[in-house]
């Protein structure tokens, strides 16, 4: 079983960011797990899934490009 570590520092959580859509407004998804339990794989052009790494459980599906990050500030 793969071992995951914890976001540094652990009170900032993992963020999942998609592309904007109307208004310009950013499309931000908190995840539950640390960003190291996460893949990110563009599976067409432009398209692109996310899921666990452990269970392979999608996650999110759509346009690109996204990202997953760490966020700079806990909540």
């Amino acid at each position: 079983m793969e071992t995951l570590t914890m976001n540094q520092p652990p009170d900032h959580p993992t963020l999942l960011n998609m592309p904007y859509w109307c208004w310009r407004v950013p499309s931000v998804m908190v995840l539950p797990l640390p960003a190291d339990a996460y893949e990110l794989r563009e599976v067409q052009p432009d398209w692109f899934e996310v899921r666990e790494r452990c269970t392979a459980r999608l996650i999110w599906s759509g346009l690109g490009p996204a990202s997953i990050t760490v966020s700079p500030a806990p909540f």
